[in-house]
């Protein structure tokens, strides 16, 4: 427990524990082989299994057919909202945040819908917020998402996946979507670290990418206030 005098923001919480969230991350993040055997052993440990059971099973189904065995036994874990929130105020944490994503253009996999983040915000507004999830891949369509998502569904920023949009964070993709949010006067997260993706490089998670782009917008007037945040843990 945090002494009274302290104060816990968790700003990176990639899982408000709904059934749909946790089936989502296992088809988003299993998208990538390396993440869905990071997942699928620690998924089948916690049900009991062994991690040579894990490694049988990827042997004997197709991988489509693994993530949704794994989405099926991660649903096991799923948190009523009222008792997350309980376990937060437990454990001395002001706020947690969510950070939607989508990826959809590069991955295939459908995003859930900033809608439905901010339904679970509605019902503990005073205890959980979210980042809306933008494709700059969708051009003017992520922009206007930007917007929605903050005027109208009260969403408190935006999340990027450079890796997996396969762009780095100064690509011009992003600047429209940069340019919004210094509109909106919102937080900008975006992914930086290494990352279980086997096929591309993991530059685009590289703190020096995001530094790169920071540099770029300081020099630009228009950009100039854009404030970022780059997460999680990188490598040196």
């Amino acid at each position: 427990m945090l002494g009274e005098d302290m104060r816990a923001i968790d700003t990176c919480c990639f899982v408000f524990p709904t059934k749909e969230i946790l089936r989502y991350m296992v088809y988003a993040w299993g998208y990538f082989e390396g993440y869905l055997d990071l997942f699928g052993r620690n998924i089948v440990k916690a049900v009991g299994y062994s991690v040579e059971e894990y490694e049988r099973l990827k042997k004997t189904m197709p991988l489509d057919e693994l993530r949704d065995y794994m989405a099926k036994l991660i649903e096991k874990f799923a948190i009523p909202l009222k008792i997350f929130v309980k376990m937060l105020d437990e454990a001395g944490i002001e706020k947690a945040n969510h950070i939607n994503e989508d990826a959809e253009t590069t991955t295939g996999v459908k995003p859930l819908s900033n809608d439905y983040i901010a339904s679970i915000v509605k019902e503990y507004p005073d205890k959980l917020t979210a980042f809306a999830g933008i494709d700059p891949h969708k051009g003017e369509k992520a922009v206007e998402e930007v917007e929605r998502a903050v005027a109208k569904l009260e969403l408190s920023g935006i999340t990027l996946y450079p890796f997996k949009h396969r762009l780095y964070p100064n690509d011009p993709k992003y600047y429209p979507i940069y340019e919004k949010c210094i509109d909106l006067d919102v937080p900008v997260w975006i992914h930086t670290s290494n990352n279980w993706d086997f096929t591309v490089s993991a530059d685009y998670g590289h703190p020096k990418a995001r530094r790169k782009a920071v540099r770029q917008c300081h020099s630009s007037n228009r950009l100039s206030n854009l404030y970022s945040k780059q997460c999680h843990l990188p490598q040196p």
